[in-house]
């Protein structure tokens, strides 16, 4: 089966930084008003600002929306693209490359990059050699088929990166430069349902945040507010991983998506409605820009 090559070129951090989100949930949605068909295989070839390594991540169409629909569902055409593997395999290389840089480590909660992976392995651990970074060159085995495709895939970002123009293979699509986020006006009732416990713990958050209310530390009720915060969080999720908050800074105007609940980011006022919007958005607002946040990631793993 032939394989596409797709270029995701970011021309900024916080655009990178809010497709990270949905990669970082084993998918990512791709704006194009051609779609490739269900199940055909991607390399989505990834320029990051700041990093001078370019990552070829594989995966494969797993639903499109073709314009004739987009239109008719008023949602924006484009296929969403699984990555093989599952997020832990598919982005390591990735996360070591942006383990490089200071400002992706801190914002992202990477470990500095390393040339072995032994402080990635707990005491009495055994370290697999799939993990193990080789110092010296690896005799293949028989069933190292998949350690040469990924050599061969190298080759080839090498060899595109000393010329001037080289298409990957015969059957390729034109490049796409990522564009903004797509957010998600619209919701249908079923969704609405899904979604109306983000709205209220995003609430219970900023309040969290701002230390207001049952969460000021000198308040009676604070540790019973808290251990609430947390259930809020695990309802919400559902069987999301993580729910990420994001500051949208354009020259037409600022606004907070949320990431993780959806396929596609959904603006906070259509979580909770512009009424109320309007009376904690700025103060969330204000604290991502007191400390210097783009985004803001919560995991379904964190401790009470």
């Amino acid at each position: 089966m032939t394989t596409k090559a797709i270029k995701l070129n970011y021309v900024s951090v916080e655009r990178f930084l809010k497709d990270y989100a949905q990669l970082s949930q084993g998918k990512i949605f791709i704006p194009t008003k051609t779609p490739s068909p269900v199940n055909t295989q991607l390399s989505l070839i990834i320029s990051v600002p700041d990093i001078k390594q370019i990552v070829t991540i594989e995966g494969a169409v797993r639903k499109t929306i073709d314009p004739e629909t987009a239109t008719r569902l008023k949602k924006p055409a484009g296929m969403i693209v699984a990555l093989t593997g599952g997020p832990k395999t598919a982005l390591r290389e990735l996360n070591h490359a942006l383990g490089s840089n200071e400002r992706y480590r801190t914002v992202m909660d990477l470990p500095t990059k390393m040339t072995t992976s032994k402080s990635s392995v707990l005491p009495g651990e055994k370290q697999k050699d799939s993990d193990r970074t080789q110092d010296r060159p690896v005799k293949l085995s028989q069933d190292a088929e998949l350690k040469k495709d990924d050599t061969l895939a190298m080759e080839w970002i090498r060899k595109a990166i000393s010329q001037a123009e080289r298409v990957r293979e015969k059957e390729t699509v034109p490049d796409i430069v990522a564009a903004p986020p797509i957010e998600k006006k619209q919701l249908t009732p079923l969704e609405q349902e899904k979604v109306k416990p983000s709205g209220e713990f995003l609430m219970d958050l900023t309040k969290a945040m701002l230390r207001s209310g049952y969460y000021s530390p000198d308040h009676p009720s604070s540790k019973t507010a808290k251990q609430g915060l947390y259930e809020a969080l695990q309802n919400c999720l559902g069987d999301s991983k993580e729910i990420m908050i994001t500051v949208q800074e354009t020259r037409e105007r600022s606004d907070i998506l949320i990431t993780g609940i959806l396929d596609e980011p959904v603006n906070v006022k259509t979580l909770v409605g512009s009424g109320m919007a309007e009376l904690f958005v700025p103060k969330l607002r204000e604290y991502f820009k007191r400390k210097g946040l783009v985004s803001y990631a919560v995991k379904k793993s964190i401790t009470p």
